[in-house]
């Protein structure tokens, strides 16, 4: 952890960043909208299928809502990214008992093409799982390789901005990236899960994760290049964020779903409910 420098953090932060997003639900009353933010997703392919992964408890809150507006801006700029409902489908498992024991993942399944998705390929990456569920077929990478990032857009923070040219309403929002050591892994009924400790008095830890659930956890490998010169090498979707806990001795936990959970027992069911002509 010493030896990742900040350097290595940016480039690794602007990779994760090309295919992570925020999720909005947005309600029509009498001809306006009114936006809620609901989560956040990565944007995957699965062999073929295009889809945001993401948590059920976010599917369940936008499902019922008109429109579902996308934030893929990461850098300050303004784009509007709104798919009406009807043009969406959901992949769902039920969820467990308690709002930490899991699962509590999905997927939404994006229209093949159009307006929205050109706009995606533009300015956004589809992370290709269907090539890595091949690849890690026979094992996934030691969990102490490397270091861990989370990934998602902030509820904390976000705020009203003036208009700016056609856009009559405009309203930012904060982007989270954090960083960790390996996490704690267990498994439960079919499901692995992960989960990383924050320390609530660290300077740059929000007060609360809410906006983060359904957002990405990403493996980040590190290679020693001569003389000891350190790369980032690869960024490995290895992860779904979907709760927090409560502040314990001043620490929280965020508990994800893991790699199997992604790999396996989600896209199987994507595949089986949206099969391939």
């Amino acid at each position: 952890m010493s030896a990742f420098t900040d350097a290595l953090y940016d480039k690794a932060a602007k990779r994760i960043a090309t295919y992570s997003l925020g999720l909005v639900g947005i309600d029509l009353r009498n001809g306006s909208e009114l936006p809620t933010q609901s989560g956040s997703g990565t944007l995957v392919d699965l062999d073929g299928r295009l889809c945001i992964i993401t948590a059920d408890h976010v599917i369940e809150d936008i499902a019922w809502r008109d429109r579902i507006g996308l934030l893929i801006d990461w850098q300050g700029g303004l784009r509007r990214t709104v798919f009406e409902r009807e043009a969406l489908h959901f992949v769902r498992f039920p969820r467990g008992q308690t709002v930490d024991a899991g699962p509590d993942l999905g997927a939404i399944l994006l229209p093949p093409s159009g307006e929205n998705i050109a706009t995606l390929r533009t300015h956004k990456n589809f992370y290709n799982l269907g090539m890595r569920i091949e690849r890690f077929s026979e094992g996934y990478l030691p969990i102490d390789e490397g270091v861990w990032i989370p990934c998602g857009v902030l509820g904390e923070g976000s705020e009203s901005l003036p208009p700016t040219g056609a856009f009559a309403k405009v309203t930012g929002h904060w982007a989270m990236m954090g960083i960790s050591s390996a996490p704690m892994e267990t498994e439960r009924e079919g499901f692995d899960y992960l989960h990383l400790r924050a320390r609530m008095g660290d300077a740059d830890v929000p007060r609360t994760f809410g906006g983060v659930s359904g957002g990405g956890l990403w493996q980040v490998r590190i290679l020693k290049q001569g003389e000891g010169h350190l790369e980032v090498s690869e960024v490995v979707f290895s992860g779904v964020i979907f709760c927090e806990s409560t502040v314990i001795d001043g620490c929280r936990w965020l508990h994800s779903h893991g790699r199997a959970s992604v790999h396996e027992r989600l896209a199987e069911k994507i595949r089986h409910t949206f099969p391939l002509p």
